[in-house]
């Protein structure tokens, strides 16, 4: 399957300073593809992979040419020029059924990159005063696992294991004093569950 999304849209705001009104209007249409593929590998196995793109527009206070004053000592500054986030989702889906022994496998990998992902970079405008204004920054990314296995016990009536493995990893980026860093998270978590229907 093969699909195509069309998003159009507009913001407006009006700034008000020394009696004078400023009006600033955001126009974006928005073409947002995606593809899906459902594969039967075997009676009981089967596989789908898809992918698809989405995007997080910025909002209109971080489009802005202004500088909000409200704290002077933390300045906050929007950017024209900012790029709206384009997200690019990859999944894969493996399923599998031992009618034999009702066991059953299970696994789950997801990839999202953002090359466009809008941060707040902040600098100095000052003697202990900084600045913050949104940017665009690449190399964001995060990818996960998840894996699950389930048995069953022939020496308990109806009872069935299920044991589920989860791996989570980021990588996000930054902007201080003019410095690109990276910050990065990953997680691991297991589960183990044990139902009885009987």
């Amino acid at each position: 399957n093969i699909g195509l999304n069309v998003i159009a849209s507009r913001m407006q705001s009006t700034t008000k300073f020394s009696g004078r009104d400023t009006v600033y209007t955001d126009r974006r249409y928005n073409f947002l593809p995606s593809a899906s593929l459902f594969y039967k590998l075997q009676t009981h196995q089967n596989m789908r992979i898809s992918w698809v793109g989405n995007i997080n527009q910025p909002g209109i206070m971080q489009l802005q040419n202004t500088i909000d004053y409200s704290n002077p000592a933390q300045l906050k500054k929007g950017n024209p020029l900012l790029k709206q986030e384009f997200n690019s989702q990859l999944s894969i889906n493996y399923n599998s059924f031992n009618p034999k022994n009702f066991s059953s496998l299970n696994v789950a990998v997801t990839a999202v990159t953002m090359p466009n992902r809008i941060v707040n970079s902040i600098d100095t405008a000052g003697p202990g005063v900084t600045i913050t204004v949104p940017v665009n920054l690449s190399g964001s990314y995060n990818i996960s696992l998840m894996l699950s296995k389930g048995l069953a016990l022939q020496q308990l009536k109806a009872g069935k294991l299920l044991f589920t493995t989860m791996i989570f990893s980021l990588r996000d980026p930054g902007r201080v004093f003019g410095e690109n860093y990276f910050s990065y998270m990953s997680m691991l978590n297991q589960q183990f569950q044990y139902t009885y229907t009987g």
